[in-house]
């Protein structure tokens, strides 16, 4: 009789161990989704309910992830250019004061304004100027002054701002000779 009551104990506690031990890992899985943490799958392979539940979660935190990455994109940059927005700028900005006030970066801002914008949007229309913006921008990236040292274009409607930690542009004098550096040649 004791015999079989140690055996009936061992086997509880091995049944129990067999249920709890995956159900910790899901549950530490579910935590690390909650805050944030997508990266590590859960790893329970079973043919069980568990193993069900294990690559339903693999797949939530798949979903999760995705939609984050395409919700913060859609908060922190044009959908127009693929540049920083407003949000982005201010947030770079933010960081660039705070390391230039501890003497790790010597931030600096270019201003760049479209001139005749609001005349291409008012004549020709929106619709066109929905394609001047993209090229603009492709015109910027282009430019190895830019794309070298600016840390995050920024689109702010038709103003451009580029914060960046130290924005030398030698051979560009000029504004004019800052286009003509990057219209592409003409195939």
């Amino acid at each position: 009789a004791i015999l079989s009551l140690v055996l009936s104990i061992a086997g509880s506690v091995a049944v129990a161990r067999n249920i709890t031990r995956p159900l910790e890992t899901l549950a530490s899985a579910a935590s690390r989704i909650e805050l944030g943490d997508y990266s590590a799958p859960v790893h329970l392979q079973r043919a069980d309910e568990i193993g069900v539940l294990a690559s339903s979660l693999n797949h939530m935190r798949g979903g999760i992830a995705d939609r984050e990455k395409r919700i913060l994109k859609l908060a922190y940059e044009d959908p127009l250019t693929d540049l920083a927005n407003r949000s982005r700028f201010a947030d770079v900005l933010e960081l660039a004061i705070t390391q230039a006030g501890q003497g790790t970066l010597r931030p600096s801002i270019l201003m760049m304004d479209l001139d005749r914008f609001k005349y291409v949007n008012d004549t020709l229309g929106h619709g066109v100027g929905d394609h001047v913006l993209p090229e603009v921008s492709a015109r910027l990236r282009r430019m190895p002054e830019f794309s070298s040292t600016a840390k995050s274009p920024t689109s702010c409607g038709i103003s451009w701002a580029i914060a960046a930690t130290a924005v030398t542009i030698p051979r560009l004098t000029s504004v004019r000779n800052a286009a003509a550096t990057s219209t592409p040649s003409s195939a």
